[in-house]
């Protein structure tokens, strides 16, 4: 995907690097977070449901995308969802529930956690 937005092959790699780079992170964050609040009996179960909540985005993505690009141009399509992109962003970074609820969130784990 990185090759059609890059005009070189070596700026493609290191895109692509990049964003495996990031991936691994968000990875491996996510399936911690799924051991460590799951009882150790329900952990398989927990563990399917979030690689089910995880993918199943993804095949609906695909097939809108696919029925779009035949519908509207890549190019527009790709503004579009650059914009959505960048309202989310901004959204998540002014959103002062959600820093409340997760300061709250770990001032609570902090409390029962021993130091």
């Amino acid at each position: 995907m990185a090759s059609y937005a890059l005009a070189t092959v070596a700026g493609a790699l290191l895109a692509s690097l990049l964003f495996g780079s990031c991936l691994a992170g968000v990875i491996v964050s996510w399936t911690t977070l799924i051991q460590r609040s799951t009882p150790t009996e329900l952990l398989g179960r927990a563990a399917a449901a979030g690689e089910a909540l995880a993918s199943i985005p993804y095949v609906g993505a695909i097939g809108l995308g696919s029925a779009l690009v035949t519908m509207i141009d890549y190019r527009a399509l790709t503004v579009v969802a650059a914009g959505g992109f960048a309202l989310s962003s901004i959204y998540l970074v002014h959103a002062p529930v959600l820093r409340a609820s997760a300061r709250a969130h770990a001032e609570a784990r902090s409390a029962v956690a021993p130091p």
